[in-house]
């Protein structure tokens, strides 16, 4: 195999130009050349010094300084990959005319074959170790943009909340009073406005409580046990008279037996109110037939409510980022509703979830049940 060594050696200044013309090919004007010639000398050494094994050759030691080079540079991964496959292949055309026995070239190409292999698995170590640890860097800086804009609305909704929770209490009291000093008659011919005014006010609140939910201040309410279908009706007073002025069927599906849910009843109330809100919003746009849905499954550990219209589909470039802040499809929408939803069923140890095609759009609210503690969040 010596003399076939040396007569690759004294075929040096072919091969490496054969592999600078190659590479330019590939890669016009992307390359000083005459640096490609001097890289492309030092990695002919370190292939064919096989006295030396490759990883201790003083070549290979430099390769990690070498790859940060590229990698500050911006060099393609598959720039240097292609490059060292041309390289592999102008080794083995020059032995490809080697005057000897056929052993002797094998043996030497398996060489050379190892040494090379070593070379590219040390490049692709290092583009990948660096290459993760820049996307983590990144992430770490989303993630920090993220709290940000968490933080700014938890800001804001603590101000809002401030500035409308005291003169809504004011309207509250001032329709008890109302409703205490006004004579019987006079009271049945105002009752439905009355009553109008009250349901417009507990959906201001149920807002307010949602956007707490961004507060540093906890939503101060206890837990109860609330049961599905008492959940639906109490939320639908409030919008079924959106349901009927936009001529939308509203149909639901939940057994006959008991559901129970151990929930902050008015946060909950709130994300159902914009999920019917959000349907209302969506089925605008449809001609007939509009719909409303709303059933339920469930098993050992978990139930989901299910919250369905068949509008149109939720636009794809915004679905994998639809619940974090600012994030919307409608024209006049906050993108807080879905984020503050997502909250609020964290909150409760639950979550949120939806799946969206072109016939139909689905919301799912998954609670533990109440006599399952604390549990890992089914994949759904």
């Amino acid at each position: 195999m010596d003399r076939t060594l040396e007569f690759v050696r004294l075929q040096k200044n072919a091969i490496i130009e054969n592999w600078v013309n190659a590479v330019e090919t590939e890669y016009p004007h992307f390359y000083d050349l005459h640096k490609l010639r001097t890289e492309g000398a030092r990695y002919f050494d370190l292939m064919m010094d096989i006295h030396i094994p490759v990883n201790q050759h003083p070549t290979f030691e430099q390769v990690p300084q070498w790859c940060e080079a590229l990698f500050q540079k911006k060099v393609p991964l598959v720039h240097i990959a292609h490059s060292t496959h041309i390289f592999r292949q102008a080794f083995f055309e020059a032995l490809s005319d080697a005057p000897f026995d056929s052993a002797a070239v094998i043996k030497l190409i398996t060489v050379l074959n190892r040494r090379i292999d070593a070379f590219e698995r040390e490049v692709s170590h290092f583009y990948w170790t660096n290459a993760r640890s820049l996307l983590e860097e990144k992430d770490r800086e989303l993630d920090e943009l993220h709290e940000d804009k968490l933080s700014l609305v938890g800001k804001m909704a603590a101000s809002m909340a401030h500035e409308i929770r005291n003169p809504l209490t004011s309207i509250k009291g001032f329709i008890k009073l109302i409703r205490t000093r006004l004579p019987e008659q006079s009271l049945q011919a105002v009752e439905k406005y009355i009553q109008i005014i009250e349901t417009e006010f507990d959906m201001i609140h149920m807002q307010i409580t949602g956007f707490l939910s961004f507060s540093k201040k906890p939503v101060e309410e206890k837990f109860v046990s609330l049961q599905a279908r008492d959940l639906i009706q109490s939320v639908l007073v409030l919008v079924n008279p959106l349901l009927s002025s936009e001529n939308i069927e509203l149909s639901i599906d939940l057994p006959e037996e008991l559901l129970p849910l151990h929930v902050q009843k008015k946060p909950i109330q709130q994300v159902v109110s914009n999920l019917l809100n959000n349907g209302i919003d969506a089925l605008r746009n449809v001609r007939d037939g509009k719909r409303i849905w709303i059933a339920s499954e469930e098993d050992e550990q978990w139930i989901h409510l299910k919250i369905t219209n068949n509008g149109p589909k939720i636009p794809d470039d915004i679905q994998h980022k639809l619940f974090q802040p600012f994030v919307t499809g409608r024209e006049h929408g906050t993108g807080l509703g879905l984020t503050i939803c997502k909250q609020i069923m964290e909150n409760h140890g639950g979550k949120i979830s939806f799946r969206s095609t072109e016939n139909e759009t689905e919301f799912i609210l998954t609670f533990m049940k109440p006599d399952h503690g604390s549990l890992p969040l089914p994949e759904k």
